[in-house]
């Protein structure tokens, strides 16, 4: 099971948890407290399991094929990279936005995917407009 499924299914629990929780308010009060007892229970289990998940720390020597196999990014947008020459996301930080559009069977859905998950590293695969805005040193 990735990460990624795996943290569907604690938010999943939780949201049963809440549900329950606001059934127990219905009940009598003697059958509240053993289902918030067991609620309880079941949220310490679900932190316990959520703290054990690893957490990825991503840098310019992160393997794509790494980020591919913990499920955060596709297997078609690893590929197209690999075949491009970008095996980290250093190589593919190199390239514009434009560039990246030209690899081999990169369409618009694969490359707006694999932008925004780095993104979310704090990773910025700039535009040419980007880089044609940017004042020069000379100018500064």
């Amino acid at each position: 099971m990735n990460e990624t499924k795996l943290k569907e299914a604690i938010q999943s629990v939780r949201n049963a948890l809440i549900d329950a929780q606001k059934a127990a308010v219905e009940t009598d009060l003697p059958d509240r407290l053993d289902i918030i007892k067991e609620l309880m229970s079941v949220d310490e289990k679900l932190a316990t399991i959520n703290m054990q998940i690893p957490k990825l720390i991503v840098t310019e020597q992160t393997a794509l094929s790494e980020l591919k196999d913990r499920g955060i990014i596709t297997i078609r947008a690893a590929a197209v990279c690999q075949r491009a020459g970008c095996l980290t996301v250093g190589d593919l930080c190199c390239h514009t936005q434009e560039e990246v559009m030209k690899f081999r069977n990169m369409g618009n859905h694969t490359s707006t995917e694999l932008i925004s998950k780095l993104k979310e590293f704090g990773f910025i695969i700039p535009s040419e407009r980007d880089i044609l805005d940017e004042p020069s040193a000379d100018e500064a």
